[in-house]
């Protein structure tokens, strides 16, 4: 079917073309022309020289190369409301050397004038081929030119594409996604397909360089052309996002710094504004990015365990271990800059004598007991109902108490008002054997403790610790039946004592009556005349050897004349009234 509407090139300006080619010159273009066809619609062929009948020429506004078709030209002119009073049948494009280049048919359309009645400003539009539409010059003379309202549109949104602020995207990305198709895709922050010609902000492609705002295709998305040149793509550019699953009505900048050259530097938005995905509410921890803007937020949780398990960042909070069916062991999270600062307080719910395990992943430690070992421990126990131990991450390997059930000193010893041990660590005082590699903590207080001896040298020593088995056990401290005393440290009143020693009951001599006699500084080892001292105190098992005089240093009688005639005397080991309790001992 012929087309109705056209424009050619004439033979003059083929000829015009191709001497500029040959005199490697480029073409140069200056006037559009408008005519009425001489009253009456004809179809002008490229033989023409000229136009049927003239009625306006002007200086061309625009001459744009069109981006589907590079060899084709639009060439466009504007005219004033006070130019008229004829009918545009015909138009032809000039050369600076006044060769009429390409003409065309033209659509009727009225042009008035002012002073008709009727003014309006007529935006007139040829489009034409050339074989070399790159060597095409436009000429204007910017004295009298008038620039059409939509070359000033188009030159105010080139120059508005300049600016640091963009017009809206649809949507943005959380992860990489394939810049082609309209469909939902997995780093897509759109829940259903897109429309086609949505604008999109892909953020997180795995070559940077190709981030950017895009418009949305069936196939290949291409550069939005607000977007598309190194000009348009500034530092500090921000991009409103009006719609999302997690970004919408969020404000976006480009952080990356100049100079730009698009599709060759790494674009990195990060958000300046709107939200981030946290949803509102109270939470009990945030993370807080650089702009400051709270990018992660958690909740402490309660968590019920009875089996041995792996705690998450998921735990966050209490968890409850019950270790009633056996044995249990609890590891806590890697504590790395992944999990970060963490707060977890185990709590234990049985009050069995099963061993309930809280061990730190891999090389990480407890920080307890530093005091013992800088580097902390790699596990603790739980011991008895409702002990428990506050945690706190680092993010750098370790977990660092903030509290405890029980805080009193390793290897305390004190006195219980019930014979079943008290949650929070204690343990029975009665000389236990221990495993070093269960409780290493306590190998090294009694390693440091000044008051270590051997199984062998334990004799005199039972308040102080053995080295057990001399590779892999050692003994705690001895208290049952004992009464236990300050250690001396130079006072002189209980000279030549060291901590941990053992010692003998006291004498106190006494006369017949009963009464203790100031006449006796010394008593020997023969019998007291008119008494059994010594098959007395054998019976009685008060720990008094009587034949022993260098355990008593400064006892023995010294008879004064006439008293040992008529009186007699006895003598026993001392103690005070008292009360028997459980012993315990702080075991972590």
């Amino acid at each position: 079917m012929e087309q109705e509407y056209y424009c050619v090139l004439t033979n003059a300006g083929l000829a015009y073309e191709a001497a500029c080619k040959a005199n490697q010159v480029p073409i140069k273009l200056t006037h559009f022309a408008v005519g009425d066809g001489n009253g009456a619609t004809y179809r002008p062929g490229p033989e023409a020289t000229a136009l049927r009948r003239e009625t306006h020429r002007q200086p061309i506004n625009s001459l744009i190369q069109d981006e589907a078709n590079p060899s084709w030209l639009l060439a466009e002119a504007m005219i004033a409301d006070d130019v008229g009073g004829w009918t545009i049948r015909e138009v032809g494009i000039y050369t600076d050397t006044n060769i009429l280049y390409a003409i065309g048919r033209y659509p009727e359309s009225v042009k008035p004038v002012l002073a008709q009645g009727s003014g309006k400003q007529f935006y007139v539009r040829a489009i034409f081929q050339t074989s070399n539409a790159t060597s095409v010059t436009l000429l204007i003379d910017n004295s009298i030119v008038m620039a059409s309202r939509a070359f000033v549109l188009e030159h105010v949104q080139a120059e508005l594409a300049k600016r640091d602020a963009k017009n809206s995207v649809l949507y943005t990305t959380t992860a990489a996604i394939a810049l082609s198709g309209l469909g939902v895709q997995a780093g897509g922050d759109w829940p259903t397909a897109l429309p086609a010609g949505a604008r999109i902000l892909p953020r997180h492609q795995p070559d940077a360089k190709d981030n950017g705002i895009y418009i949305a295709a069936a196939g290949a998305w291409a550069r939005a052309t607000d977007a598309d040149a190194n000009l348009e793509v500034t530092p500090g550019l921000l991009i409103p996002v009006e719609q999302g699953t997690v970004h919408a009505d969020s404000l976006w900048q480009l952080v990356t710094d100049g100079p730009i050259t698009l599709g060759v530097t790494a674009l990195q938005f990060e958000m300046a504004a709107g939200r981030t995905g946290v949803a509102g509410g109270t939470y009990d921890q945030v993370t807080v990015n650089a702009r400051g803007q709270v990018v992660g937020a958690t909740r402490a949780a309660v968590s019920s365990i009875a089996a041995d398990t792996t705690l998450t960042a998921a735990n966050r909070g209490l968890v409850l271990i019950d270790a009633a069916a056996g044995n249990r062991t609890i590891t806590l999270p890697l504590a790395d800059a992944g999990l970060g600062v963490m707060d977890i307080l185990l709590r234990r719910v049985d009050n069995s004598g099963n061993r309930l395990k809280v061990q730190a992943s891999g090389a990480n430690k407890i920080k307890f007991h530093t005091h013992l070992n800088a580097a902390g421990y790699a596990f603790l126990y739980l011991m008895g109902a409702g002990d428990w131990w506050h945690l706190r991450s680092d993010g750098a390997g370790n977990w660092w108490p903030v509290g405890r059930h029980d805080s009193d000193a390793l290897g305390r010893p004190v006195f219980e008002t019930t014979t079943m041990v008290s949650p929070g660590g204690w343990g029975v005082f009665a000389s236990s054997l221990f495993n070093r590699a269960d409780w290493p903590w306590l190998w090294d207080h009694g390693q440091q403790s000044g008051m270590l001896t051997t199984e062998a040298a334990r004799v005199g020593m039972e308040g102080g610790w053995t080295s057990g088995d001399g590779a892999t056990t050692f003994r705690g401290p001895e208290g049952r039946g004992e009464f236990l005393r300050i250690v001396d440290v130079g006072r002189g009143v209980d000279p030549n004592r060291i901590a941990g020693s053992s010692q003998l009951g006291s004498v106190l001599p006494v006369d017949a009556t009963g009464i203790e006699s100031p006449y006796v500084a010394n008593f020997t080892s023969q019998a007291v005349p008119g008494g059994d001292g010594p098959l007395v105190a054998a019976r009685t098992g008060l720990d008094y050897e009587p034949n022993g005089l260098s355990k008593y240093p400064g006892h023995a009688v010294v008879w004064i004349s006439g008293t040992a005639a008529t009186t007699g005397f006895a003598h026993g080991v001392t103690r005070p009234r008292n009360i028997a309790y459980p012993g315990r001992i702080k075991l972590i």
